[in-house]
Formats: C-alpha cells, structure tokens, sequence
C-alpha cells in the first residue's frame, strides 16, 4: 500500500480563487451598490463564468459571499461615536462624517436595511422614537444616509464636508 494522495496545493489553489473571485465581486458590489453579474466578477477576477459557478452554484450564493465580505471588511460605523453628542445638529453632523466618511474610502460596504444604529441614533437625538419624531425626519435622514444620495453628491463635485454640511442642514430643518 502507498502513501495516502492528499490534494494541497490543489485544495489551495481552489482557495484562492474562490478568494480571487469574491474580492473582484466585492469590489464590483461595492463601488457600484449594484449587483455585479457573474460575467463582470469573472471578467474583473480573470476567471471565466464557469470558473466562477464551479466555486458558487447560484448568483444568489455568490452574492451573499460577496455583501458577507463587504460586512467583514467594512463594519458599519459606530453609533457610540455619536450618540453622546445631546445636540441635534451636532450629532447628525458627526453621524454624516463618519458614515461618509467610510464610504468615501471603501465603497458602499452593504449598509443593512431597515432602521440602522446611524439612523436610530440620529432619530432619537429629535424628540424619542420614531414614532414620536414623525415620517417625514426619518425619511430625510434615510436620505442622508443613503449611499446613493451620498454619491450623486459627489459626482456633482461635492466635497465631503460639503455633501456633510448641505445633509446636515436638510436633517436639521425637517419637521
């Protein structure tokens, strides 16, 4: 009887493609916050579409490995940053820049849906829940944090403290 046959440098190989693979796809994902198709995250990972189905069986699967690998990379910013500051306006502020701020370095990261931690926060600096605080501020806070709010605002040449600062106000003086 011979040596057992272990695969790896194979088993490896097949790792790091499934790694090659879900970066170019995050990376996709989150410069874009629009889904990549699997013809653009082989292409950008230099694999081919097969290549890509041969590590994930669905679209859907690999779209989860790609927004788990954004949460990963990219926690959203922490609330406890800001949710000491008593005053309204200084506390949207702050809850802006930093979430801005991250984007404006990595990218969309896949915020989560619903009421965020951000966006709780910022909330309840107004009056209470948001039930109390009303539709129409939680909708334009949703607005600010929006990333594709926060992109447009860029693209129109924008700057950070500018896209924070216009966001701020509009926040602000919504009743």
């Amino acid at each position: 009887m011979g040596r057992p046959y272990h695969q790896r440098a194979r088993a490896e190989k097949t790792q790091q493609t499934k790694a090659q693979i879900i970066a170019a796809g995050a990376s996709l994902y989150g410069s874009t916050q629009v889904p990549p198709s699997v013809a653009d995250v082989a292409s950008t990972a230099g694999v081919s579409r097969p290549t890509v189905y041969a590590h994930f069986s669905d679209t859907q699967e690999l779209m989860l490995a790609l927004t788990d690998h954004l949460r990963e990379i990219h926690s959203p910013p922490d609330p406890g940053d800001w949710s000491d500051i008593e005053e309204p306006r200084d506390r949207t502020e702050a809850a802006l820049a930093s979430v801005y701020g991250q984007w404006e370095a990595h990218g969309a990261g896949g915020m989560p849906e619903g009421l965020t931690e951000a966006e709780m926060s910022i909330v309840s600096s107004y009056g209470g829940d948001a039930e109390e605080v009303g539709r129409r501020r939680i909708g334009v806070t949703r607005l600010a944090l929006s990333f594709e709010t926060w992109r447009l605002l860029r693209s129109q040449g924008l700057s950070q403290e500018e896209s924070v600062e216009l966001m701020t106000d509009l926040v602000v003086r919504t009743p």
